[in-house]
């Protein structure tokens, strides 16, 4: 042990000393600034059981007609990345936006996170708020597929789709699939609490 720390120094076990002591104290207080957020953050719009995890569906206007937004992979909070323009159109039309599972106040759901339980967990979730086709899709980024394949699959619910920079099938086609290493990175963002570099959901690519 005397061999080992006269090559190490007494200085560069001080430094590892601090480094670690930083470790733990930066840990304790995310801890303990999650709790304290958790009673003070709460959901703006309906919580909504569908298939066993609470999805969050914010709305607000009085219009006739339901503009439905929807958003892309790594929104991390989709009611608020939306509201500078829904602010703007909800004087005129009824507003409604679905936090997918495992963005913004909706929890992750462990269940498949392909397209079709996507599509059903948003109808869903939309009906259980109380909002009623048919829609104006508001589709963000790979939501677009979404968008899409509702119209396709559920004419009669789909007004219209208005893509804020949609995605469109033709884009994955050549979509590279995420490396072991960037799965691994999104799995441990998604235990560290609400915030996150990654999205806690891959969206219509498994990553389970």
């Amino acid at each position: 042990m005397r061999v080992v720390l006269k090559r190490l120094g007494y200085g560069a076990l001080a430094i590892l000393g601090v480094l670690l002591l930083i470790i733990v104290i930066s840990f304790t207080n995310h801890t303990i600034k999650l709790k304290s957020e958790l009673t003070i953050l709460t959901p703006p719009g309906a919580m909504v059981n569908v298939n066993n995890h609470q999805m969050h569906v914010y709305t607000e206007g009085a219009g006739s007609q339901t503009l439905v937004f929807l958003s892309g992979g790594g929104t991390s909070a989709p009611v608020l990345d939306f509201k500078a323009l829904y602010s703007r159109l909800s004087e005129q039309y009824r507003i409604a936006v679905v936090e997918k599972a495992g963005y913004g106040f909706s929890e992750t759901a462990k269940v498949s996170r392909d397209i079709d339980t996507i599509l059903e967990e948003t109808r869903t979730a939309l009906t259980l708020s109380g909002q009623n086709p048919p829609y104006v899709l508001f589709p963000h980024s790979m939501s677009g597929i979404e968008a899409l394949y509702w119209a396709q699959r559920y004419p009669n619910e789909v007004k219209a789709i208005i893509g804020l920079d949609p995605a469109i099938p033709e884009v994955y086609e050549a979509y590279p699939l995420p490396s072991v290493g960037m799965m691994s990175l999104t799995s441990f963002g998604s235990t560290n609490g609400d915030y996150t570099l990654f999205p806690r959901d891959c969206g219509f690519i498994r990553c389970d």
